[in-house]
């Protein structure tokens, strides 16, 4: 018999391996756009950077903080480049369509989550960001058949930790929260925020490849488990 009957997970830095694409993305993105302005790339690239670190600053927990189109507009302002809103449409695209090429799954993901989709388990994607760029991700990594539904926090303004977003995916699901557990690779949004709303929460650090949020409040955010291989997830089902 099944220990739960849910998973609720996050996407980047857990199933799919994010962090290593972020930085080629963004380089592409500024070469592009510089050009396009006569900027010097290099240049637009540290002012990219740094606006959006200033975005996450002044907006935590907010999806605005991860929208480039802004965080690119504002560089561009900074360095004193001449430039027309309006070709900006494409920023987004430029740089996802960039993070989408050569992306991979971590070991073991997809035959994991398609045995516990066989055993009855309701899958939600649970991610921080903009919807449409989180379903594009999963259509790239061919995970369709395998997840029940996708909740991301424009839907409900906030990010995690706060407990909006984990209720909606219980709600998607129709899931109480003793009925599901959490699996993310962040100590405060993941592991800490699914805590707090009663939920088992496991923090995802591989043995390769890994790239776990939080190691500062490792003293106080305990995960209920860990898992080293997608296998170690299976076991918190009875599988």
């Amino acid at each position: 018999m099944l220990k739960y009957t849910g998973l609720l997970i996050d996407l980047d830095d857990t199933i799919l391996r994010s962090f290593e694409r972020y930085a080629p993305a963004l380089e592409y993105t500024s070469e592009i756009i510089a050009k396009r302005f006569n900027a010097d790339a290099e240049e637009l690239l540290e002012a990219v950077t740094k606006e959006r670190k200033n975005l996450r600053l002044l907006m935590p927990n907010l999806p605005l903080g991860h929208n480039r189109l802004i965080a690119f507009r504002n560089a561009l302002e900074k360095i004193g480049a001449e430039y027309r809103v309006t070709e900006l449409a494409d920023v987004e695209d430029i740089f996802w369509d960039t993070f989408l090429d050569g992306i991979e799954l971590f070991e073991g993901a997809t035959d994991t989550l398609a045995k516990l989709k066989d055993a009855g388990v309701k899958i939600v994607i649970i991610s921080d960001g903009d919807l449409s760029w989180r379903l594009k991700k999963v259509k790239k990594l061919g995970l369709e058949d395998l997840i029940d539904d996708i909740v991301a926090s424009e839907e409900v303004v906030f990010e995690k930790p706060f407990g909006a977003l984990f209720s909606l995916a219980l709600k998607r699901i129709n899931k109480k929260e003793d009925e599901v557990v959490m699996l993310g690779n962040n100590l405060i949004n993941d592991v800490h925020g699914a805590q707090q709303v009663g939920i088992r929460a496991g923090l995802f650090d591989p043995e390769e490849g890994g790239n776990v949020y939080g190691r500062e409040v490792a003293d106080f955010v305990k995960p209920d488990f860990i898992v080293r291989n997608y296998k170690d997830l299976l076991k918190e089902f009875g599988l």
